[in-house]
């Protein structure tokens, strides 16, 4: 399977070339009172969410443990799926935005030591994943890359909503987040000019709730590439 990360990359390189290449101008920014909408693809790493293992208490007197009936490990595949988001610019460098992803990651389930079957066996499924998050947007002042590239970082929360099989089971969670990315424009960003261009996006996320089976905090880092258009 194609790393996300080598493919934003791959993405990203003929954006920068454009952006050093182009002649000096306004810098593009937000602008204040309007709203910008993002759209594209998001891609995550694989995630272990937790490890069961089932024992059996031993009858002999002073047995030394547990005897191990099977153990069983969980992970969620790499990956893709669809980012929606849309941003409520406050000035020139900040913004509120909303957002939202879709996916639909497969949950894969080795078991090992099971006495009863010998050899390693997998159990797959399919998992549908929903999130909502707010986040604040903050471009960096007088950081930039010729005259349509411009850095940012974010930082927000959010609800996280996944269906296992056919909503026979449904969990709940919630997120944190904070990263950075870039926005290059295509055209606009200035004070009266529509905004239209891309940008890409790394984020690490921690998340409580949700598939596990573990009760911990798992932190995994996102990757979004999307374009975006002023309202």
């Amino acid at each position: 399977m194609i790393s996300p990360v080598r493919v934003l990359i791959a993405l990203l390189l003929p954006v920068v070339s454009a952006g050093v290449a182009e002649a000096q101008g306004p810098d593009p920014a937000f602008r204040p009172k309007h709203v910008v909408a993002s759209a594209g693809l998001f891609g995550s790493s694989g995630l272990a969410v937790g490890d069961i293992t089932a024992e059996l208490r031993r009858n002999a007197i002073g047995a030394p443990a547990p005897f191990t009936l099977l153990r069983a490990e969980s992970e969620f595949d790499r990956t893709i799926g669809a980012d929606v988001r849309v941003a409520v610019a406050l000035t020139r460098l900040l913004a509120v935005e909303v957002g939202g992803t879709y996916a639909k990651p497969n949950l894969a389930i080795a078991v090992s030591q099971d006495v009863e079957a010998g050899a390693v066996s997998s159990i797959a499924g399919t998992t549908t994943q929903y999130t909502v998050d707010v986040s604040g947007l903050y471009q960096v002042p007088r950081v930039k890359w010729g005259s349509r590239i411009r850095p940012y970082v974010i930082g927000g929360g959010g609800y996280l909503r996944q269906l296992h099989e056919g909503r026979l089971r449904v969990e709940t969670g919630h997120t944190i987040h904070l990263g950075g990315g870039i926005r290059y424009w295509i055209s606009g960003g200035q004070r009266t000019r529509r905004a239209v261009g891309a940008r890409v996006e790394a984020r690490m996320i921690r998340r409580s709730g949700g598939i596990e089976f573990d009760e911990r905090r798992h932190i995994y880092p996102a990757f979004s590439l999307l374009g975006f258009v002023g309202l």
